[in-house]
């Protein structure tokens, strides 16, 4: 059985980068650990930076295109080796009728940024929820997202006070972006 999920945040910590996929009935949480390009490829397919994601949107659009089905929703499951998550892609085309549907393994930053940018349903095998879910429960105090920001809105005023406004206006986007699904 699986039990539909919905991003949460982007928890930043010196160990490591992750998604967090949050249930909504039983309100656990599933940390997807993931490289600093794969967060960003995820924050701009949920801020539907056409831009960013022009490359990206493109390749899928052929993809499915080439394919005939578009993306319906993504399945992420326990994989053998422990912490980390298998992603099936099912595509379908049954709003055209013919009622072909396919499954495609993805690495799963990639099936979750794929989630994002074509708003499709993310669902979570139970079993994984019971296994890993448990491990990370939202609270209300729980801030690392506020000390994330934090940190880089202190760092946003420092380029600014160096005078580095690239790099400050970088800074201040990244952090329109995290304030945004947040």
């Amino acid at each position: 059985m699986f039990t539909e999920a919905e991003f949460w945040a982007i928890r930043c910590t010196p160990q490591d980068i992750s998604v967090l996929l949050r249930t909504e009935h039983t309100k656990q949480c599933l940390a997807v650990s993931i490289e600093p390009g794969e967060a960003r490829d995820i924050l701009q397919a949920i801020s539907k930076d056409d831009e960013d994601t022009q490359n990206f949107s493109e390749f899928f659009s052929l993809f499915t295109q080439a394919i005939s089905m578009p993306p319906e929703y993504i399945e992420i499951s326990q994989s053998d080796e422990e912490g980390t998550y298998t992603a099936m892609v099912h595509f379908s085309d049954h709003n055209l009728g013919s009622g072909k549907n396919i499954a495609v393994e993805a690495h799963t930053p990639l099936a979750l940024t794929l989630a994002a940018y074509f708003s499709i349903p993310i669902f979570l095998e139970d079993a994984l929820l019971e296994a890993e879910g448990s491990k990370i429960m939202p609270t209300e105090n729980w801030n690392a997202p506020a000390e994330y920001l934090a940190k880089l809105k202190g760092e946003l005023e420092q380029k600014v006070r160096e005078e580095e406004y690239e790099q400050a206006a970088a800074i201040r986007d990244h952090i329109k972006q995290i304030e945004g699904i947040l």
